[in-house]
């Protein structure tokens, strides 16, 4: 009855007979009540005669506690939208109730054999009784049904479990004083359960929650927030103990007194702050002191997890980015002398810290103390640095500004003493800006796909999916880590006989957690032409169902890359229907029984080891691509081949290493391969590990920040390019922007075979990347290691994290809730990611965000954008003034935001379909550079700029990417677009038309934009009344939806450096397009998609001088293509051809027969998904 009550309130379907059946079902329900009340009380009176009540009396009180957490558990069972309707604190209310029963069963456990002759602990359960019926009266008298009902007895809860009141103080602290006072624990050393020991973790856990909501309180005194913390903490550090190693707790008298005083002195302290009273000795220095001894007593039985250090990974890069940080306060800001002396002071603490590190890198053993002493207050000088920035030298500022100066102090006698004795004066090195180390490569970029001894193989493979019975059959590759399983499937993959051969390819990499919603997404993508509208809201079953009716009926061939196991494969194998077309799954794996032997076509084929002549030849091909092996260097390279172990893994990695070492150091590269102390369990680790040793300082952050993606994923470069400047990472010069210093980072790390490039861009460069999975599991271990980055999985390791003192980053893959549940915190740290359940379709919801806010405030990178905030952007994100990046999802973003004052990157994520409208207070971020729109699925519309009053507002002059505005009119959009005078790439929509341009002549003008290089114009409606003025450095064009006719395309045309041209989505009409001569001579890069073209012309056969690549896609109706012009181009690499007419591909086959003859081996033809 009452499911139903709340089930139809909630749907709104009360027939007119249904309210008088829920008073009838209350009248009832209160007749019960009277009964109960009358027998408990009965034997209430009873119990409190018996000798010893106190147990007794417990015992009834947690089986009240019990139920009503039943009742409000029952909360959590409706149907989400029913919680998200009441959005109440619920969550609240039963970690109160869970306190109390918690602090019942603590002081049972101590204090159940006291003899108690003051009665305070019978007076303590008599007290938490009254709570626990008063409680229970509320959760059961007024059990909702409306929302109002619902709220009073919620609110009602909150307040009377809360441990607020003179009552509720002195009976928890005299308690808690007796059960400190009372003895040790009181259960027999040899009668010590495990329900004891959960008992105690219970407690410790409640007194955490309560302390994690007054750190996040604002109201909470600031002189008590640090002890708070210190004690917050300590008590998470003693949880840890607890679960390491519980043995020694349930043993140990000593240590058991310990935790009961940490515990009572604990709930003391709280308790008291809950009075809202100036507390001046909370006494956390005894607390803490006790810990102490704690860990001491089992130290050598628990793992050290919270060392308190400071990351050593490129401290001088580090340095370097405090500095500049100082000159932007010195020279963009209005400051006082006073500010201006802190400036001078803090530039020369850095500088001389630069130059003592530089002089004790690589020292002995001896100086590393010193080292770390430095390290240590490098980071602490980054505190009133930040401080300086937001003009705050008030408060802690002079405390932290004198410790300090004395730690310099310091260190200057300390170095003096011990460097002069060693013949090293310490000299002041001036910080040169105008140059960085950059590594120069001794080689040109070799492919990521070079494949050496695999032709065999390849041939084997190529013939088990194209021939044999046309039953659906599994072609499993399987061999150990490095070993070139991916290469080879890649190669084979995009083989062209293996492309002609099926109808429908497509691949995916599962590695070992995934989503089978997730997978068979990323399948549909490429076995469909265009994916329907609101694909993304649908059930993993009927996308499942999708897939399998896009492969029915056709051969494909599915790549399943990363298998780790036959469950996984099992899990999968539903998605494909068996036609007996010949279809095939062709995977790979480290297991050779990965999938059902019935599926198999034979036995799966296993990788062998390249020979030493085979490595050998790898190795040349990375080192010298275009000659022959130096005859100086030939006997070395032998040797190194060999201890490379035929894995090619190894080999590139260890070519990578080569490629940036002289020849003549090549042998201590040797020596380190021959060497036992980089030994590991898996092989190519040692060339991993070595490769990371001579890694340039500024190069091993980077590679480092690989560890916060998930395994596998491709990486967006411009993403990746944006969190290394805001983290810091790359280093200004005069003579390259921050991007082009990224860009030559990540090319070092690809030209070191330690990053691949998965994706290329339009104009050749790399447009997404990633790392072999066990670089990505060397860059978690690496990173935590030099507590550069932690990663936690999961619930479980949220709870029993032991966050490090100085911890900088975070990555967490689980659900959102779990985070918030863990309390963890972690205020020190500068970079939060939060990727949601990898097992779990992304977007995994978030009701209240506002916790990160509070724990969280000095983050400079907030990568969020794979969790839904139900409720939009929090007003809260206003306190986190540092951030540089932010990525998040929603389509309300608060005017708080106008707050992040430093923000360089906005990062918004929206589900297909959705516009968000920013406030005006964003034109009060003048450090904005990008901002920057992802979307999953659908038509994404945009984001709706703020109007009001625009001549006002002040020009946004940082901003150089804006993707995608929107808007229904062209005069408003171009208004906005003037406020961005710099903007270099630029994506713009045109949902309809209100009004023509203003300026009379029917044209939509950009030339003002007169630094825009790249642009994607959209319409949704038909505009058949403009035409385009555009600026002449114009080098990107993508036009999507305005329906011109051909003649028109000479605007497009006029553009001297347009490189990359995209015409998509009848974004010109008609039938034929004749080029004329001269035309598009820079241009590199073309597409054609979803255009009703018949005849596409050419006047000339030198049309495309310089075209690379042509991509035709979904033009259905064409039948001619300019053969003349496209066959005789020597730059072309590449011609990409799905959903276009048979004919089509015949014309590319005469085009690819002529390049071949011309002596263009590399030149390629991938026919896709092919609709013909």
């Amino acid at each position: 009855m009452r499911s139903d009550c709340l089930t139809l309130s909630l749907e709104g379907n009360f027939s007119s007979g249904f309210p008088n059946e829920v008073k009838k079902f209350r009248r009832e329900v209160e007749s019960v009540e009277l009964k109960i009340d009358k027998c408990y009380f009965t034997l209430s009176e009873s119990v409190r005669s018996q000798s010893h009540p106190m147990m007794m009396i417990t015992s009834q009180v947690n089986a009240i506690f019990d139920s009503i957490l039943e009742s409000i558990e029952y909360f959590f069972t409706l149907p989400r939208l029913y919680i998200e309707f009441f959005d109440l604190p619920v969550e609240t209310v039963e970690e109160n109730i869970k306190f109390l029963r918690n602090f019942v069963r603590f002081a049972t456990l101590l204090g159940a054999a006291a003899d108690d002759e003051s009665g305070l602990l019978l007076d303590f359960v008599t007290y938490i009784e009254e709570l626990a019926i008063h409680a229970a009266h509320l959760t059961l008298s007024l059990f909702p049904i409306t929302k109002s009902e619902t709220e009073f007895m919620v609110f009602a809860l909150l307040l009377v479990t809360k441990p607020v009141g003179p009552r509720a103080y002195e009976t928890y602290t005299r308690a808690l004083v007796s059960l400190k006072d009372s003895g040790a624990l009181n259960v027999p050393t040899v009668n010590m359960t495990d329900d004891s020991l959960i008992i105690v973790e219970d407690f410790l856990v409640s007194l955490l929650s309560n302390l994690w909501d007054m750190l996040l309180m604002d109201a909470v005194l600031v002189v008590s927030k640090v002890e708070l913390q210190a004690m917050y903490e300590g008590l998470r550090s003693l949880r840890t103990i607890l679960k390491q190693k519980p043995d020694k707790f349930m043993f140990d008298t000593n240590v058991k007194d310990l935790v009961r005083f940490v515990l009572c002195d604990a709930g003391v302290v709280i308790f008291s702050l809950y009075q809202s009273e100036i507390v001046v000795d909370l006494g956390v220095p005894d607390l803490l002191r006790n810990i102490r001894l704690i860990r001491t007593e089992v130290e050598d039985q628990v793992s050290e997890t919270s060392i308190c250090r400071f990351p050593n990974t490129n401290v001088l890069g580090f340095l370097d980015f405090l500095l500049e940080n100082l000159l932007e306060v010195g020279g963009s800001y209005e400051v006082d002398s006073v500010t201006q002396s802190y400036i001078k002071t803090f530039e020369e603490h850095l500088h001389f810290l630069k130059s003592l590190l530089r002089k004790l890198q690589n020292q002995q053993e001896e100086l590393q103390a010193l080292y770390n002493l430095v390290v240590e207050v490098a980071y602490k000088i980054e505190s009133p640095i930040e401080q300086l920035m937001l003009g705050d030298i008030q408060g802690s500022f002079s405390t932290s500004f004198g410790y300090i100066k004395e730690d310099i102090e310091m260190i200057k006698t300390v170095s003096i003493k011990i460097l002069h004795c060693r013949g090293q004066p310490i000299q002041r090195q001036k910080v040169d800006f105008t140059s960085s180390s950059q590594v120069t490569s001794q080689r040109s970029t070799a492919t990521a796909d070079e494949v050496v001894g695999f032709e065999t193989e390849m041939t084997t493979v190529i013939d088990r999916l194209t021939r044999g019975s046309s039953k659906l059959q599994v072609v499993a590759i399987v061999g150990m880590p490095g070993s070139g399983k991916t290469t080879l499937a890649k190669k084979v993959y995009n083989d062209p006989s293996v492309m002609y051969h099926f109808h429908a390819c497509a691949w995916c990499s599962i590695s070992q957690v995934f989503n089978t919603k997730e997978v068979a997404l990323t399948l549909l993508k490429q076995t469909l032409e265009k994916l329907p509208n609101g694909i993304l809201e649908r059930s993993e079953a009927e996308l499942v169902q999708e897939l399998w009716r896009s492969l029915k009926r056709r051969r494909y061939l599915i790549f399943v890359d990363d298998v780790w196991d036959i469950q996984s494969f099992d899990r999968l194998k539903g998605l494909f229907p068996d036609d007996s077309y010949g279809s095939r799954i062709l995977l790979t794996s480290r297991q050779s029984d990965v999938a059902p032997e019935n599926m198999l076509d034979e036995k799966p084929h296993t990788l062998r080891s390249l020979t030493t002549n085979e490595s050998l030849e790898l190795l040349k091909m990375k080192l010298f691509p275009m000659k022959h092996w130096p005859a100086s260097s030939y006997e070395i390279g032998m040797q190194i081949a060999e201890c490379c172990k035929g894995l090619p893994l190894t080999i590139v990695l260890v070519a990578g290493l080569l490629s940036t070492t002289k020849q003549e150091a090549w042998n201590e590269v040797l020596q380190s391969l021959r060497s036992g102390t980089l030994s590991s369990m898996e092989p190519c680790y040692n060339a991993i590990e070595l490769s990371y040793r001579h890694l340039p300082d500024h190069l091993k952050p980077c590679l480092l920040s690989f560890g916060a993606f998930l395994e596998d994923q491709e990486v967006s470069v411009k993403r990746l390019v944006w969190y290394w400047t805001a983290e810091g990472f790359v280093q200004k010069t005069k003579l390259k922007s921050l991007k082009e210093v990224a860009a030559n980072y990540l090319k070092n790390l690809i030209d070191r075979s330690l990053v691949i490039g998965v994706k290329k861009s339009s104009t050749g460069g790399v447009k997404t990347c990633c790392t072999h999975d066990l670089l990505h599991e060397f860059c978690l271990r690496k990173a935590k290691e030099e507590n550069f980055l932690q990663l936690l999985r999961g619930r479980e390791e949220l709870a029993c994290f032991n966050e490090p003192g100085n911890l900088r980053r975070l990555c967490v893959h689980s659900e959102p809730k779990h985070l918030r549940s863990s309390k963890l915190f972690c205020p020190r740290i500068r970079s939060l990611h939060l990727f949601g359940d990898p097992t779990a379709h992304w977007g995994d919801v978030l009701l209240d965000a506002s916790f990160i806010f509070h724990t969280f405030k000095l983050l400079r990178v907030l990568d969020m954008d794979r969790v839904i905030l139900r409720y939009g952007c929090p007003s809260e994100i206003g306190v986190l003034v540092q951030l540089r990046y932010l990525a998040i999802h929603g389509r309300r973003i608060g005017p708080s935001i106008g707050n992040l004052c430093n923000l360089e990157t906005l990062i918004l994520c929206l589900v297909g379909g959705e516009t968000v409208t920013l406030p005006e207070t964003l034109w009060n971020l003048q450090k904005l550079k990008q901002i920057f729109l992802t979307f999953r699925g659908g038509n994404v519309y945009g984001i709706d700029f703020p109007v009001h009053n625009l001549d006002n507002c002040p020009d946004l002059h940082e901003l150089e990417t804006l993707s995608s505005i929107t808007s229904d009119s062209w005069d408003i959009m171009e208004k906005q677009l003037r406020k961005f005078p710099n903007i270099h790439r630029l994506r713009c929509r045109l949902q309809g038309y209100r009004d023509h341009p203003n300026n009379g002549s029917r044209l939509m003008i950009f030339s003002f934009l007169n630094k825009l290089e790249s642009l994607h114009l959209s319409f949704q409606r038909r505009h058949d009344w403009f035409s385009f003025v555009f600026p002449e450095n114009l080098k990107k064009l993508t036009l999507y939806g305005c329906e011109l006719p051909w003649e028109k395309i000479t605007m497009v045309a006029e553009l001297r450096h347009l490189e990359v041209l995209k015409l998509l989505n009848q974004s010109f009409t008609g039938k034929t397009w004749n080029m004329e001569e001269g035309q598009f001579t820079k241009l590199r890069f073309l597409k054609l998609k979803s255009l009703d073209i018949i005849k596409w012309a050419a006047a000339s056969d030198e049309q495309f001088p310089n075209l690379e690549k042509l991509v035709l896609e979904s033009c259905s109706g064409l039948e001619e293509i300019p053969i003349d012009s496209l066959q005789y181009v020597s730059t072309l690499e590449m011609i990409e051809i799905s959903y276009c007419p048979h004919c089509v591909a015949t014309a590319v086959d005469k085009i690819r027969e002529t390049q071949v003859e011309m002596g263009n081996s590399a030149f390629k033809v991938h026919v896709r998904s092919s609709g013909y």
